[in-house]
């Protein structure tokens, strides 16, 4: 059996309407491969760091630090994606009980192998009430699959952070940073 966690931030944070998401993604994303601050872009970066509010608030600043990374498009096959939690307090680090991501866009596929590498340090947990509400992770997602494709086979490895230290989080950065088919996207408030 398949466990899929439905979006939570549709049609607040971003529309839930597929086609309006899609246009709202994509008008973004090319308003970001058309600045002047995407074009002077020389390397791909491996990490990036992007915001997470509502898209009408940070979804052009999100644009530009995805724009970064478009070069990877075929090259990408696991995104880490950690962010904190709002919604609840917890120790550690929380992994979904999940096989997929839903977003109106479709299922964005979890690797479950770097879940389970993940979940063998100490300090990682499952713990699915910590991602029910979340919008922190969840908002990359529509840009992950209009940059990368809806249809293409990545996997994404979602982290929720609580009370822990920098370190702890450094080891599970350190465990999951695999190689140029690996890019790590920090979602920030």
């Amino acid at each position: 059996m398949t466990i899929i966690r439905p979006p939570a931030v549709a049609g607040t944070f971003y529309p839930a309407d597929a086609d309006l998401l899609r246009s709202e993604i994509d008008g973004l994303i090319d308003a970001a491969l058309h600045s002047g601050i995407a074009q002077q872009e020389t390397t791909t970066p491996k990490a990036i760091i992007v915001p997470h509010a509502g898209l009408m608030f940070s979804g052009s600043l999100a644009a530009l630090g995805f724009a970064t990374v478009r070069a990877l498009k075929d090259t990408i096959k696991r995104i880490v994606i950690i962010g904190p939690a709002h919604r609840m307090a917890f120790q550690g680090i929380a992994l979904a009980r999940a096989d997929q991501f839903a977003t109106p866009l479709g299922n964005m596929r979890c690797d479950l192998p770097a879940l389970q590498k993940a979940l063998a340090l100490p300090h990682v947990q499952m713990l699915d009430e910590a991602h029910t509400l979340e919008h922190g992770l969840e908002i990359e997602l529509p840009f992950i699959q209009r940059l990368f494709g809806e249809d293409a086979d990545i996997g994404i490895v979602p982290l929720l952070v609580s009370r822990c230290s920098p370190r702890q989080v450094h080891e599970v950065i350190e465990k999951l940073w695999g190689g140029p088919e690996t890019l790590i996207v920090i979602s920030s408030d």
